[in-house]
């Protein structure tokens, strides 16, 4: 009897194996593009350096933390794989937080930008990857570029979308106290105030199914979807946060002025070149053309030099880097990082009224 149960039982753990070996089939059959997606990242790269980004605030519970893999390294621009996919790395170079006082630059004392060296230094922020000539950044086409939008037809003007939907701020609860709260009070500031339409997609990577190191090509679709199904957007918005390393008992490094006696996350301006420097010789991306690399550096120009008018110290350098990221699908596309992760959710919420009056100014 004990013999007969026994073989019962052994023949319950065969059929129990049999069946995880074909659940096990199936998953790798239905997953397998993923599968080779990873194969060719970390197979086919090598050399490509990971580095570890903080979404949360680690400093208070550690053990809690979350860490996700971002590439950092110069990638050839010749790859081609699932998607086409290239590593458009966003990581900044260390910059001061409390940069030197310097003389804002707008519409009253423009002049000054004529000076090519000038214009650079106090202007921009160049990343070392990229490399820029005044052919690129060319001050009288910027300021007689125009950004009007057609505010007449009926439908959304301004689509705000987040490819890192997940970044959030020190005192967050969640990811709606993050940057997408942030597109939210935007949103309601632009139509309350200016009655400016705004279509507001809460998507981003944590649910289109991408990873860090394809961020930008996931994003793709759905906002060229939007694009299609309402052909009166005319602005592109791509909102971030900036990040920095948090360590215990270190003072936060954060971005910050006041603004009509609030305390306001500063802003920055960034823009994707498709040009790597090469041995110092710029050389483009040709596998991420951006055929509206022009107008997106007018926009961000017009847009610092109004901010340098009305709030002078809410912006940083804009910032300029090798890849293109998401600012090809329209002519006026921003990527705005507002504030970092050490910055706080109310800080960061109160530069949706003067980012606001900004892009009023500069679109209207």
């Amino acid at each position: 009897m004990q013999k007969k149960n026994d073989n019962q039982y052994l023949k319950k753990i065969s059929q129990g194996t049999f069946l995880s070996i074909i659940i096990m089939f199936l998953l790798f059959f239905l997953n397998r593009n993923d599968l080779y997606n990873k194969f060719l990242i970390y197979e086919t790269l090598p050399y490509v350096k990971l580095q570890k980004e903080m979404l949360f605030k680690f400093h208070q519970e550690p053990e809690k933390s979350k860490t996700v893999v971002q590439a950092t390294e110069e990638v050839q621009d010749d790859i081609i794989g699932i998607h086409n996919v290239i590593f458009q790395d966003d990581t900044k170079e260390e910059e001061p937080v409390q940069e030197h006082k310097q003389e804002k630059i707008n519409f009253k004392n423009i002049e000054k930008l004529s000076d090519f060296s000038y214009l650079i230094k106090n202007f921009y922020t160049v990343d070392s990857k990229t490399s820029v000539n005044q052919e690129l950044i060319n001050v009288d086409r910027f300021l007689n570029t125009d950004l009007k939008i057609d505010n007449s037809v009926s439908g959304p003007k301004v689509l705000i979308f987040h490819t890192h939907a997940h970044e959030t701020y020190y005192d967050s609860n969640d990811e709606s106290e993050g940057v997408l709260g942030v597109g939210a009070r935007l949103k309601e500031e632009l139509e309350t105030v200016y009655g400016i339409e705004v279509y507001h997609y809460t998507n981003g990577l944590r649910d289109i199914g991408g990873s860090m190191n394809t961020a930008y090509e996931d994003i793709e679709p759905p906002v060229r979807e939007i694009l299609e199904k309402f052909p009166t957007i005319q602005v592109v918005i791509d909102l971030h946060r900036d990040g920095f390393d948090i360590k215990q008992g270190e003072p936060l490094k954060k971005f910050v002025s006041e603004i009509d006696g609030k305390q306001t996350a500063q802003i920055m301006f960034f823009n994707g070149l498709s040009i790597l420097n090469k041995n110092g010789k710029p050389t483009q991306l040709t596998s991420l053309p951006n055929p509206n690399l022009d107008t997106n550096l007018a926009f961000s120009f017009n847009m610092q030099l109004a901010a340098n008018e009305l709030y002078p110290e809410f912006t940083r350098k804009i910032y300029l880097k090798s890849y293109r990221y998401s600012l090809h699908m329209k002519p006026k596309s921003l990527l705005i990082e507002v504030g970092a992760n050490t910055n706080t959710k109310e800080e960061a919420f109160n530069t949706a009224k003067p980012l606001a009056k900004i892009l009023a100014s500069v679109i209207n």
